[in-house]
């Protein structure tokens, strides 16, 4: 995830787990409980182990906003060095910011966002606040490449918008199914139907376009070592050839 620099993956979050197994048995499993084992096993058992009844999660103190800045960087190296730079891959001392990605539109050209939990307080602030979800609000990765050709920019978006940027576009998975979706008249008039329902869309599209969408489509997460994000690009783009790629 884009706080995972800071807390690691999501089961690094879990303090505990409240599991019903095969027998019937409830159990709470811990780090380091007589469970323990269950406790590391579970996070890549697939519900192959028991039925997951609750949790216990570490959770942290969050403001309304997160101040995102946009960076965009050219040439490989140079966005691969910075994503390193800013996560503190390089130094484990260094203060991170609360979340970090970036958007790879392609090889050589990246945007990396860099957020941090903020509150909204003065009238300079109030005029940067974004609401990205709205349904008349272009979607969310094309909104960030064009920072590409405006250069380094800033805004405030709501905590709640924030955590669903993506979801109106389905990442960008909706252009392949509705080309001229982000056109401003299309979201203004239409925006508020989106994301659409997968029973919508198979009523509404053509054979060629379904048969299109399960042999382009990618819907993949690869976890290798940062120090690696090169040949994961390179490799990424070897066997699927799309972009954008989010890190």
């Amino acid at each position: 995830t884009t706080y995972s620099h800071k807390v690691g993956l999501y089961q690094e979050a879990v303090v505990a787990y409240e599991v019903v197994l095969g027998d019937g048995s409830y159990v709470r499993a811990t780090r380091d409980n007589e469970y323990s084992d269950l406790y590391h096993c579970l996070p890549w058992s697939h519900g192959s182990l028991g039925f997951l009844v609750g949790l216990e999660l570490q959770i942290i103190r969050v403001k309304p906003y997160i101040h995102m800045q946009y960076i965009p960087v050219r040439g490989q190296k140079a966005y691969c060095d910075k994503i390193r730079e800013l996560s503190g891959a390089e130094d484990p001392n260094m203060r991170v910011p609360d979340y970090l990605e970036a958007t790879v539109f392609n090889k050589e050209e990246a945007v990396i966002m860099v957020g941090n939990f903020a509150d909204v307080k003065t009238k300079e602030q109030e005029s940067k606040v974004n609401n990205v979800t709205k349904w008349y609000k272009p979607w969310f990765y094309k909104h960030v490449e064009k920072y590409l050709t405006k250069g380094h920019g800033e805004e405030y978006i709501p905590l709640t918008e924030y955590l669903l940027r993506h979801d109106k576009a389905i990442f960008w998975v909706l252009e392949s199914m509705i080309p001229f979706g982000n056109h401003p008249l299309f979201l203004l008039l239409l925006g508020w139907m989106l994301p659409p329902k997968p029973a919508f869309m198979k009523l509404t599209t053509t054979p060629v376009v379904r048969a299109m969408t399960f042999t382009k489509q990618v819907f993949q997460d690869i976890v290798l070592p940062i120090n690696k994000l090169e040949e994961q690009i390179d490799k990424s783009e070897e066997f699927f050839d799309t972009y954008p790629i989010l890190v």
